[in-house]
């Protein structure tokens, strides 16, 4: 490990008009290789030890500090991912001090944070080590001279993240030293609170002299921090200029009473018109397999099935198990053998338009996972979700099936995660007391009750020699505070012809369970209500924890999906969101649509020919259901038309690129923050019931292309272009601003038309 000075941060003096502003000065030392420190990471040899925590890039930086070589973190999606160093117990001791510090420079305003990660037993905690703040583009060291290292720690890591962002950030210069070792460094520069004044950049809501000073220092020098950046275009016209500063000197002697709004949108020439359109000359537009009138299935760019979901402020997150296609070794298509490994998470606020969040890594002993979550499992199917408030923190709980093996429950900060498992090991299996008797140890349904406080969760099913009118391999139980235990023992559930799958609402006092019927119905009737096989049915009963027995018997919820496709069993949620009642369920038309006209054939794992016309690939769908108080009864059908949408689309606001009613052609990367990619040219996107209430004069995109191209804005497929988003060949993700100059007003939908292969595009938003 190399030896490097600690320049000292610059102090700099701006005088303008009078006023002096003074940075933070801190002395220029040398950092030595003394005895004292154990390690002294100068990032420019020495950095295998480090290692990126969550999906993120860790690469190296020749932006170090004193323009040496450094480690940038890039690619967050939470606080918590940043940089990981494993440490020696051989040197670091549970139970002594040492002097911990480390160099941090981010690219946005941040609170920076050193932690130790431990073990203790089963456990894993986080213990503070020190907290720096520093303002966009500055460098902060963080140093604690006497942290203590916990008694009994073992499989202690350092990790290097923020408390309150999620922005790239570079680490130099991490120091282990004897306790009581001092390390100079930089104190950061103190960061400016963002102000929604125009003119003011020193965030104190007022405009001052001191503005000036930091408009000019900003113009000459660059922006400290994006709200002074922002403040700074008075005038509106998207430049920073001597203009600007000119009219805030006018409004502090009084010659100018407010500031001028000068934006006149951009612009486009018919000779730009004419070459945009000639880009999209011969372009076959690419065909949906969801039809026109069509808001099912959900999604068209993957597979989706056996849906479960949670409902977070006001948006409605579906969880789904990653059907994709499979391949035999010789190349044939293998039929669905289930071998997923991933969850699919798409959200929506209207219930047309939804956001792929990608698919989430969960079973990390699955061939076709990647750094899943779960390092015990080999599946993942059949996913529940829900939140709890924990100590004043809002955790949520992703539950799946490990294949018919057991279930397991990962956590997260957030619907959308990243997620991680707390307790390493499945939740629910044949050791759990009450389950020897469950033939298919999967398929959870879980809710949370928040006027009880507590939580259930049913699971199981299977029929093999057993009654098949009462096979009795459901269970449910209660889940502890914690929403990752169990509380007690499962409860046997004798529901009538159960096969799988598990769904669990409370609606008003009443609690409803509904499952999949299995295939010895012949033509059931319980308690006067007919159901037949592969049929969604459903019991009700006061007590979530029963009993349930043939008593509790109500009926059919959902019937078959013979209506539109080969039928098979289904996998549902029963949904409540915002004052009305849904089915989400899957089918396979749209794999039928894929294979008459691509001409699939599918074959099982003895390598023979099936007469399958889908493969069993599956779609998830979602019908509102009716819901009669007087009766408790609750039903719905199943079709391609799905729900009408509940709500409209803000343009006005930045819109997700991978937020779509339909599609043709395109695929999603990324987990999380999530971008359209895999793009040819005929492609495109649409989303649908925007709300231009305010018109549009522009359309701002952040897009990117090896080659460049054109995305042709249009309210009808194949109408007229209401705008050309012109992409800039470059390998980063650039915001590009394209001017409206066809009609955006009222209510409409939205074609997004790519030109060429290779395009990206992030997000959208009209102005």
């Amino acid at each position: 490990m190399n030896v490097k000075r600690m320049a000292a941060a610059v102090s700099a003096v701006i005088m303008a008009a009078g006023t002096v502003c003074y940075f933070s000065e801190v002395p220029e030392t040398e950092v030595s290789a003394a005895d004292d420190y154990y390690f002294h990471y100068d990032m420019e040899s020495e950095t295998s030890s480090f290692a990126g925590r969550g999906s993120v890039t860790v690469s190296a930086s020749a932006e170090g500090y004193g323009e040496s070589r450094a480690l940038e973190c890039s690619g967050r999606t939470a606080e918590w991912n940043g940089i990981q160093l494993p440490l020696d117990d051989t040197v670091i001791k549970p139970g002594e001090e040492y002097s911990v510090s480390a160099m941090f420079k981010g690219k946005e305003n941040a609170e920076f944070k050193i932690t130790l990660q431990y073990g203790t037993g089963d456990d894993t905690v986080y213990d503070k080590v020190d907290t720096a703040s520093t303002a966009a583009g500055s460098w902060v060291m963080l140093s604690n001279t006497n942290y203590k290292v916990p008694s009994g720690a073992d499989n202690m890591y350092l990790v290097f993240e923020t408390t309150d962002s999620t922005c790239d950030f570079t680490l130099d210069e991490v120091i282990i030293a004897k306790a009581g070792t001092k390390t100079d460094g930089p104190k950061g520069i103190k960061i400016i609170q963002q102000s929604d004044v125009r003119g003011d950049l020193d965030g104190d809501e007022k405009i001052t002299v001191a503005d000036i000073v930091f408009l000019k220092g900003g113009l000459i020098s660059g922006w400290t921090t994006p709200g002074a950046k922002k403040n700074a275009d008075v005038n509106q016209d998207r430049k920073r200029d001597a203009r600007d500063a000119m009219y805030v000197q006018e409004y502090l002697i009084g010659t100018l009473a407010e500031f001028p709004n000068e934006y006149v949108g951009p612009t486009i020439s018919d000779e730009d018109k004419k070459k945009y359109e000639a880009a999209f000359d011969g372009i076959k537009l690419a065909s949906s397999w969801k039809h026109e009138g069509e808001n099912n299935p959900c999604t068209t760019q993957r597979f989706g099935a056996d849906p479960g979901w949670m409902v977070y402020k006001d948006r409605l997150y579906l969880y789904t198990t990653n059907d994709a296609f499979e391949y035999q070794s010789n190349g044939n298509m293998q039929e669905n053998t289930y071998n997923s490994g991933t969850i699919n998470c798409i959200s929506s606020e209207d219930l047309v338009n939804w956001t792929d969040h990608g698919a989430i890594p969960v079973a990390d002993r699955n061939g076709r996972t990647q750094n899943g979550a779960a390092k015990w499992a080999g599946a993942a199917w059949a996913p529940d979700a829900c939140w709890k408030n924990i100590d004043g923190k809002d955790k949520f709980f992703l539950y799946f099936a490990n294949s018919g093996g057991g279930i397991g429950v990962l956590t997260a900060d957030s619907p959308v995660g990243p997620w991680k498992d707390p307790i390493n090991k499945a939740l629910l299996d044949w050791n759990t007391p009450g389950n020897k008797d469950v033939v298919w140890m999967f398929d959870p349904g879980v809710y949370y009750d928040e006027e009880s406080g507590k939580g259930y969760i049913a699971f199981g099913g299977g029929v093999d020699g057993r009654d098949k009118a009462n096979p009795k391999t459901g269970r449910i139980a209660e889940l502890g505070s914690d929403m990752t235990s169990i509380k007690g023992t499962t409860t046997t559930m004798e529901t009538p012809y159960l096969f799988e799958d598990s769904s669990l609402i409370k609606i008003g006092d009443t609690w409803y369970y509904s499952y999949c019927t299995n295939w010895n119905v012949g033509s059931g009737n319980i308690n006067g209500a007919s159901f037949g096989s592969g049929e969604i049915c459903y019991m009700t009963s006061k007590d979530p924890l029963g009993p349930w027995t043939k008593d509790n018997f109500v009926g059919r919820a959902l019937p078959s999906t013979s209506l539109v496709d080969n039928n098979g069993n289904n996998h549902h949620s029963i949904i409540y969101f915002k004052g009305k009642y849904y089915i989400a369920y899957h089918t396979r038309q749209q794999a039928i649509r894929m294979t008459k006209a691509n001409g699939y054939k599918f074959y099982n794992t003895k390598g023979e020919l099936t007469n399958s016309g889908d493969g069993n690939y599956r779609s998830t769908h979602i019908n509102e259901a009716k819901f009669d108080p007087a009766t408790g009864k609750i039903s719905a059908t199943v079709d391609m038309k799905g729900t009408s949408a509940i709500d409209t689309l803000n343009p006005y606001e930045t819109v997700q690129a991978e937020t779509m009613q339909n599609q043709a052609g395109i695929q999603i990367s990324g987990v999380g923050d999530t971008i359209v990619t895999d793009v040819n040219k005929g492609d495109w996107t649409k989303v649908a019931n925007v709300k231009f209430d305010k018109g549009a004069s522009a359309i701002t995109a952040k897009v990117r292309s090896k080659s460049g191209g054109v995305i042709k804005v249009c309210t009808k497929q194949t109408g007229d272009a209401v705008a050309y988003i012109e992409v800039p060949a470059g390998s980063e993700m650039q915001e590009v601003e394209a001017a409206v100059f066809g009609e955006l007003n009222g209510t409409t939908d939205l074609y997004f038309i790519f030109s060429a292969d290779g395009i990206e595009f992030d997000s959208w938003k009209a102005e």
